[in-house]
């Protein structure tokens, strides 16, 4: 591609959002109504990354309908950064505007390819939820979301917008557990440790220390915080920024979907 990256812009852009951090999330198959999850990969292209790539057939289309979607696992918001870098210089679209920021408001950087720009242009027959009959608004989109790296595209001869689930996905990771599932047996908060309530402003607390056992039967890790860095050290998940920040952050284990 030839767009221009300035990877200084993009740490302004992504310190300039709430933080997140995410391990151990798996797309299952339910995800998506009137879609089918028919392939799963586990790719070890980027080292420090755990990348896992998923294949939707919309049902009822013979195959022609087809979304791609890549989700890459990072340590820290620097790292999926230039996991990002790394996807756009291997994309085939020659130019790749930045994304509407209405899309994803809580992107640090994201960039979106409309069904007019190469594969996909036509009408969306094979749209998630219910964009039947409507032209494809884009076909491909790439975001640093926290310390992921995400990729969708619309891969079959019949297009479909991927913007539905760019915002499902982009909720998913970045909005809290809902109360009742809570309270229920969908999802837990974790409390964090003594380490992390007696640290001082500027240390890196941990708030979670031991990710793998939280992390078990397909449950997976959710981390927010409305300023600061969050980041994996070890099996720990490390907090660093203004004490009010670290006061403000939640842990969760989700799941399964």
């Amino acid at each position: 591609m030839n767009t221009p990256q300035d990877m200084g812009a993009w740490r302004v852009a992504a310190a300039g959002v709430p933080s997140v951090y995410i391990h151990n999330y798996r797309m299952l198959g339910a995800e998506l109504k009137g879609w089918e999850l028919v392939n799963v990969a586990e790719m070890a292209d980027s080292p420090g990354a755990v990348e896992h790539v998923y294949l939707w057939a919309r049902k009822g289309f013979d195959g022609k309908a087809l979304l791609r979607v890549s989700i890459s696992e990072f340590g820290d918001v620097g790292s999926a950064l230039l996991g990002l870098q790394g996807v756009l210089a291997n994309s085939m679209n020659p130019e790749v505007p930045p994304a509407p920021k209405a899309l994803v408001p809580a992107a640090g950087v994201a960039f979106a390819a409309g069904a007019g720009a190469g594969a996909g242009a036509g009408a969306i027959k094979g749209a998630p939820k219910g964009d039947q009959g409507k032209k494809a608004e884009l076909h491909a989109a790439w975001l640093q979301l926290g310390n992921l790296t995400l990729r969708i595209d619309s891969v079959g001869d019949e297009p479909a917008d991927v913007a539905p689930l760019v915002k499902l996905l982009a909720t998913r990771f970045t909005k809290p557990p809902s109360s009742a599932a809570l309270a229920g047996a969908q999802a837990s908060e974790i409390k964090p440790g003594a380490r992390a309530r007696a640290a001082v402003a500027g240390d890196a607390a941990p708030l979670i220390e031991n990710l793998a056992q939280h992390a078990q039967r397909n449950r997976w890790v959710q981390v927010l915080a409305p300023t600061g860095e969050l980041r994996r050290e070890g099996d720990a998940v490390l907090y660093a920024g203004p004490a009010a920040g670290r006061h403000a952050a939640r842990s969760f284990v989700i799941g399964p979907n």
